[in-house]
C-alpha cells in the first residue's frame, strides 16, 4: 500500500540573522537553495576520467517576498547595515527547515542582492539573494533530532539584531 504524506507551506522555517521570516512570500517557491556542484570530471585527450572533490563551499539563496511585506524593511536594514560597516555587520545565522521532509540547512549567510522593484498598478514580488557560507545541510525522519555524523557546536554562529 502507498504511503500518504501532507505538504505544508507552514511547515518551512526560515531565520536569518534574527529575522524569522514565516509569510510574505512570493507565489509560488519563495525560498530556493543552489546548493554548489560536490564533484568535478575531467577528461583526458585518450578518454581517461579524473573526479574530483570541489572546494567551493558558498551555496545561492534567493528569498522572493511580496514588495509589501514587512520583511523587505527588515533585510534592508541589514543588508545597508553591512553596506556602512567594514566589520561584516550583515553576516547572520541562516537556517531553512522544512519539517515536511525533516531536512534542513544552515551556516553563516550575507545579502549580496537586494531586490529590484518597479513602481506599477499591481503588487509585485521581489527577489533578494543571499549567500550561504559553509552551508551544512542535513536529513532526519520525521520526528527525530537532527544527528551530522559529527561532534557540531552551532551554538557558535553569529547571530546579528537591530
Amino acid at each position: 500500500m502507498a504511503d500518504t504524506y501532507i505538504h505544508s507551506i507552514d511547515a518551512f522555517s526560515l531565520n536569518f540573522a534574527g529575522i524569522a521570516i514565516d509569510n510574505g512570500g512570493g507565489d509560488g517557491g519563495w525560498v530556493e537553495v543552489e546548493f554548489p556542484q560536490g564533484f568535478d570530471a575531467k577528461t583526458g585527450v585518450h578518454g581517461d576520467v579524473v573526479t574530483y572533490k570541489t572546494a567551493n563551499s558558498i551555496t545561492p539563496v534567493r528569498i522572493t517576498l511580496l514588495k509589501e511585506s514587512d520583511y523587505n524593511r527588515q533585510l534592508f536594514e541589514v543588508f545597508v547595515a553591512d553596506k556602512l560597516s567594514e566589520s561584516g555587520a550583515g553576516i547572520g545565522s541562516f537556517i531553512l527547515e522544512d519539517s515536511n521532509s525533516g531536512w534542513e540547512v544552515s551556516g553563516d549567510a550575507r545579502i549580496i542582492q537586494p531586490p529590484t522593484y518597479n513602481i506599477q498598478a499591481e503588487s509585485q514580488e521581489g527577489t533578494w539573494t543571499l549567500q550561504l557560507y559553509h552551508a551544512i545541510p542535513a536529513v532526519r525522519p520525521r520526528g527525530s533530532s537532527i544527528s551530522f555524523g559529527f561532534d557540531l557546536d552551532i551554538s557558535a554562529s553569529i547571530g546579528f539584531s537591530f
